[in-house]
């Protein structure tokens, strides 16, 4: 995610809690970790990036900007964090299809 403004981390946190609550596939099994991850998330600035990638041998890992911030083990963990952009509700679906597509 390339940001636009400037988000807090509370912003950041309500929003990605409101679409893990609204589409996570498993959310009882991957609560603990996703309020993990959720702790890890900064304050961002306009033009800042975040990213979240999934490797089967390392799980998801955060990013913000280049510096890593954590990597969660599992596949579970990886489709909870998607589904809060790609899931059937997601923030919006000119966010979700810019992510499938890449524009």
């Amino acid at each position: 995610m390339h940001f636009l403004r400037d988000l807090t981390k509370a912003q950041l946190v309500e929003a990605f809690q409101e679409g893990f609550d609204a589409n996570a596939p498993d959310k009882a099994g991957q609560a603990a970790s996703f309020a993990k991850m959720l702790a890890l998330v900064p304050d961002v600035k306009e033009s800042d990036t975040m990213t979240f990638t999934y490797t089967p041998e390392r799980g998801t890992t955060l990013l913000v900007d280049a510096k890593e911030l954590g990597t969660f083990a599992g596949k579970g963990f990886a489709d909870a964090v998607f589904s809060i952009w790609l899931g059937a509700t997601p923030p919006s679906e000119d966010l979700k299809q810019g992510m499938l597509t890449g524009r």
